[in-house]
């Protein structure tokens, strides 16, 4: 990938002008040239100068000494403040009027696609010399202009993130970029509005606000354009747009407020005066009071939900473990319990309180609660049917041996009578005086064998 780089312009100016640069650059240029910046400024046929409206007096400046002293700082090429000079000022001066090529990539260098020796600054720097006060003030404040600087020491960073993390990856698109390209710099001005561009409103990089935010605030960890997320909820379905709450705001400048949009895009602190304990923005909409306290209810609910939610979904994980089961049985309760952790997770990161979809988030954590719960449940009854099925096991075993016991306890008795029957034969037979039968010693030896056989036979205790 190439290297992006913020590069500091040569100082041996040479100024062509928009044309020049427009003979390799036509696209460029043609877009340029429908843009507010190729039109901030010009001359009518009697050589006075206007600002932004031909059409409008208030808008002409007059003559060229009275243009120098009025709006030429911020509306020509190379504006000089000391000498009050501009480009071509002295030999040309319709040619040095207006925002040109050069007054963001700097005076005109040779250079080639081998040679880019006109690299843009992605900073918000060239914007700066004119939009100043509180637009650049709103967007310093503004997270955006920390993405890069929140990213870059994460150990997760990659390039897949850059797209939306930074001015070049905003441009460029999504792969075109590396995190180990030079130069990279947080969103500024640029990553949103095109300089060469008019085709959309206000210059932006997408055909709407909305589609705008949605390049970057979609997935699970930042998901507030997924469709469950905002776009199911109660502003969007009454076509309210992002920066209707996040981008009005007010001001106070030459003595009087007037409205203001809003680059902190916060939803607090953006009214005079400035205010950071009520959402003054919803008072465009709805009696400010009932808004307020709908907000705070919805915040409060959102949070002590996720909070039981988040409980639950430990105890889940406690109680998994201490079952006993085998690893690929906890596994499918576990999986239960991690896909409830994400849910959590999924609407917290969309980080409005559960504002921009009250319903949806109210339903998502309650049914993630829920689920965590069933598979503890779930897991316990597969434990107990573990144990319950060990002691049925166990219990056959007992009825076997005991059975086996009656048969040797037959068997045993059955011997006793042979036993019983010998003795009375041998006796018998030592009355008729035939010598050499020891009845006693023989009828002894007879029983201890029986009773040894019973005892060997005879089943265990089982404990």
């Amino acid at each position: 990938m190439a290297t992006m780089m913020t590069v500091s312009f040569a100082s041996a100016q040479e100024y062509k002008g928009a044309e020049y640069c427009g003979m390799c650059h036509a696209a460029e240029y043609e877009g340029w040239l429908e843009t507010s910046h190729a039109n901030a400024a010009g001359m009518t046929a009697e050589g006075t100068f206007w600002v932004a409206d031909p059409d409008d007096p208030a808008r002409n400046q007059g003559d060229l000494a009275a243009w120098k002293d009025g709006c030429a700082n911020c509306h020509v090429l190379n504006w000089d403040a000391e000498a009050k000079t501009f480009a071509f000022s002295e030999t040309e001066p319709e040619k040095g009027l207006n925002i040109q090529c050069e007054n963001c990539h700097g005076a005109y260098v040779p250079h080639s696609a081998d040679n880019p020796a006109m690299d843009l600054d992605y900073t918000h720097e060239s914007c700066v010399e004119c939009h100043s006060g509180r637009q650049v003030e709103d967007h310093l404040n503004s997270r955006h202009s920390q993405t890069w600087e929140d990213l870059e020491p994460l150990p997760y960073a990659g390039d897949n993130c850059l797209h939306c993390m930074t001015t070049q990856g905003a441009i460029a698109g999504a792969g075109e970029v590396s995190i180990e390209d030079e130069g990279l710099v947080s969103l500024s001005c640029v990553a949103c509005h095109d300089m060469h561009s008019e085709e959309n409103p206000n210059q932006l990089r997408a055909e709407t606000a909305d589609d705008l935010c949605a390049k970057c605030h979609i997935g699970s960890h930042h998901p507030q354009s997924e469709e469950v997320v905002y776009p199911s909820g109660p502003h969007a379905k009454a076509d309210v747009e992002c920066v209707e709450c996040h981008g009005l705001g007010e001001h106070f400048a030459h003595g009087h407020v007037s409205a203001w949009f809003n680059h902190t895009f916060w939803i607090y602190d953006t009214y005079w005066p400035y205010n950071d304990t009520r959402p003054m923005v919803c008072g465009k909409c709805h009696e400010l009071e009932w808004a307020t306290e709908q907000l705070e209810v919805i915040e409060h609910t959102t949070e002590t939900m996720t909070h039981a939610a988040e409980e639950i979904i430990e105890s889940a994980y406690a109680v998994i473990e201490a079952a006993g089961l085998s690893e690929s049985e906890a596994a499918e309760y576990t999986e239960a319990v991690d896909a409830a952790a994400d849910t959590v997770h999924y609407w917290m990161a969309d980080a409005s309180g559960g504002l921009h979809n009250p319903e949806g988030t109210f339903a998502a954590i309650s049914a993630a609660a829920h689920d965590a719960n069933e598979a503890a449940v779930e897991a316990l009854e597969a434990s107990n049917a573990d144990l319950t099925s060990d002691v049925g096991a166990l219990e056959a075993a007992e009825t076997t041996l005991e059975a086996a016991k009656a048969t040797l306890e037959s068997e045993v008795a059955s011997l006793v009578s042979s036993v019983s029957d010998l003795e009375a034969e041998i006796e018998e037979l030592s009355n008729q005086g035939i010598p050499g039968f020891p009845v006693s010693s023989i009828a002894l030896g007879l029983l201890m064998s029986a009773a040894a056989v019973f005892y060997i036979s005879k089943p265990k205790q089982i404990i």
